[in-house]
């Protein structure tokens, strides 16, 4: 068997892979390449043509992420500054969310991976050089629509992480017409310059809510406002 033969032997029937992703590959190929992780070559190159190596799949997945997920938000949020646009682009392109899609798609029943275990890292990496594969494939507004299709109601997932990143504000809301009485004081600092450590606590007028620590002021605070809502929603119940 030679290694381009071994290469194809890899892979399960990808037909119930395709169904998930709605859309059916003219050039098989491209999606084995995006599937097929560099793990599994440490010695030896892919047999796969390099041109559509994983990681030359990734770096265009990448870039084609950011137009298209760019674009959605720009029309989905038309009375929204740059900065919100920035954080809702962020939430989208993350990570943990990229993963989240991964596992949505079913990409860890299909990916190549010689490792004990799938990272997240390379989970999300798939995501991208599956997407950098789809419009290879296909053409941008193909790939557009069916990547969009798989990110869901884009609008709510941006809002609910918002809310849920933003403990302040859930605080400010939880309070309803008490929010005004909300205040932030820094308690202490500790640390070399490089890392330093800042505690705060927050206060509902003199009442103190709770105390927060981080590596930055900001994140003191939300810390504190955390543990605040904790203690506020036990209260309640």
């Amino acid at each position: 068997m030679d290694s381009k033969t071994a290469a194809y032997s890899r892979f399960k029937d990808l037909q119930p892979l395709q169904a998930t992703l709605g859309y059916y590959y003219h050039n098989v190929e491209l999606l084995q390449a995006a599937l097929l992780h560099p793990s599994c070559f440490r010695h030896e190159s892919s047999p796969l043509p390099f041109r559509i190596h994983f990681q030359r799949l990734e770096f265009l997945g990448d870039r084609f992420l950011s137009a298209t997920l760019g674009a959605r938000l720009f029309e989905l949020f038309p009375n929204e500054r740059e900065g919100f646009l920035s954080k809702a682009y962020m939430i989208l392109s993350q990570e943990c969310t990229l993963v989240k899609l991964a596992e949505r798609l079913t990409l860890r029943d299909y990916l190549q991976v010689d490792q004990p275990e799938i990272a997240a890292s390379v989970l999300a990496d798939a995501v991208e050089a599956l997407v950098g594969s789809l419009w290879l494939d296909s053409d941008y507004l193909t790939a557009s629509e069916h990547v969009l299709k798989w990110f869901g109601d884009i609008r709510q997932w941006v809002l609910a992480e918002l809310k849920t990143a933003n403990p302040k504000g859930q605080l400010q809301e939880l309070l309803g017409e008490h929010f005004h009485d909300i205040h932030y004081e820094l308690i202490d600092t500790w640390g070399p310059e490089h890392k330093r450590q800042f505690r705060c606590a927050v206060y509902r007028k003199e009442q103190l809510l709770s105390e927060g620590e981080g590596f930055s002021r900001q994140s003191a605070e939300e810390s504190a406002a955390e543990k605040a809502l904790e203690l506020l929603k036990q209260a309640s119940h």
